[in-house]
């Protein structure tokens, strides 16, 4: 499970001051429904608005959730997942390093009281500035643990991610192959990113954005972090709607109709959505409503 981060948009275009209203309101999301699929998360903050809890339903039916519990400097240390009946089954320890950056996430399944250790943890490593710099996915199976995936951080200038590369260790002929994403920025967020695959195809998708908050946004600026996702990937952390998106190839043909779509917005009087209905160039359409609590 993992928290929401929403696509916005609004085809009704708002006036030009209209993000300005009623900005000393911040909004943290308590709960998101896609209502197409009747499916969803609910989300319990403390005091600090840390999310403390994480429940995911479908057809108004809980099948779990996650509880967050942090240290006394607000780093969360482990991650407690319980069944729909409330029995704990696994859970998701963070070990963090002198310099308070976390190094890893094991994680672990409970049976008979015991821990076994889960079909995957993650290590992270850093540059000597602090920043990410890898990110390493191993996998457990049969008592074997093997690096499957490895995420190489690259930045620009103004300190942030220009490129991931991906190298993928899980291939059946035990060599190695790589992909990447390259991001492009405007005004702080990324309009632009282009992918290149294994076999060196190109594929591009360009994002404009609304001037609205996205649902997220008070989290990221509160937190920088979304617990649920310790270092996502820098187009799951713009703080404005976002209005389109096209994914193309190099032709400048759609390149999945899944991936290119509009997005239109009801917002409440804070200017975060309350409700987002997206249009998918395959004729798809999803509806997504937030509640939030306000303060």
């Amino acid at each position: 499970m993992a928290l929401f981060l929403s696509c916005g948009s609004k085809e009704d275009s708002p006036s030009p001051d209209s993000s300005d209203k009623a900005e000393g309101k911040e909004c943290y999301p308590t709960e998101y429904n896609v209502n197409s699929m009747d499916y969803g998360q609910r989300f319990t903050y403390d005091a600090d608005y840390k999310i403390i809890r994480e429940e995911v339903f479908d057809e108004g039916e809980s099948l779990g959730y996650l509880e967050y519990k942090y240290d006394g400097s607000g780093k969360p240390v482990r991650a407690n997942y319980h069944e729909d009946n409330g029995v704990l089954s696994s859970y998701r320890a963070y070990t963090y390093n002198s310099s308070n950056l976390l190094t890893g996430i094991d994680e672990m399944n409970v049976r008979d009281g015991k821990d076994v250790r889960g079909a995957s943890f993650f290590r992270y490593s850093y540059d000597p500035s602090g920043r990410l710099s890898r990110e390493a996915v191993y996998m457990s199976f049969n008592g074997v643990e093997k690096l499957h995936t490895e995420y190489i951080y690259e930045y620009g200038t103004q300190e942030q991610v220009n490129k991931i590369r991906q190298v993928y260790h899980g291939n059946p002929t035990g060599v190695p192959s790589e992909s990447s994403t390259r991001y492009f920025y405007e005004n702080g967020l990324v309009v632009k990113q282009e992918h290149v695959s294994s076999s060196g195809r190109k594929t591009y998708t360009n994002y404009k954005y609304g001037e609205q908050r996205s649902a997220t946004s008070a989290l990221i600026r509160k937190h920088k972090i979304l617990v649920s996702f310790p270092f996502p990937r820098p187009t799951d952390m713009m703080d404005k709607v976002l209005l389109e998106a096209s994914y193309t190839d190099e032709s400048n043909q759609v390149a999945d109709g899944e991936e290119t779509y509009i997005n239109s917005y009801e917002f409440n009087e804070h200017n975060y959505p309350v409700k987002v209905t997206t249009k998918k160039h395959n004729g798809d359409i999803n509806t997504t409503t937030y509640k939030y609590e306000c303060t």
